[in-house]
């Protein structure tokens, strides 16, 4: 889900309590705004949600220039604070490891053949 989807309805029957789906790709840009994130409390809330993850973490790098909703991200910590939250990538130097570390605010960092885990 994110700012591209424009069917509506996809995305009002994925958040339902009806849907069977059990895996929400979302964009930075959708979960940064306040709707957004009122909604996946509401999953959470129904025990819908076990974990939070997101993909691509050394754009939290790369992007945060480019795509502020990157620089947002830190705060899912703070929103969510009984979920979960991991950030994985395959390709973290470390200057990226770095970057990551200092953005998120000292998470938790595991290196698992080749893959690097922050736990927020």
């Amino acid at each position: 889900l994110g700012s591209a989807q424009l069917d509506l309805q996809l995305e009002e029957h994925v958040l339902s309590g009806d849907s069977d789906v059990s895996i929400v790709l979302v964009t930075p840009e959708w979960i940064a705004k306040a709707d957004k994130k009122a909604k996946i409390q509401r999953l959470i809330d129904e025990n819908r949600v076990c974990l939070i993850a997101l993909d691509e973490a050394h754009l939290f790098h790369y992007w945060q220039e480019f795509r502020p909703a990157y620089k947002t991200l830190e705060s899912l910590k703070h929103d969510f604070p009984s979920t979960p939250l991991l950030c994985l990538t395959a390709t973290a130097p470390p200057a990226v490891e770095e970057s990551i570390h200092y953005l998120l605010r000292n998470p938790t960092i595991l290196l698992a053949k080749g893959v690097l885990i922050v736990q927020i």
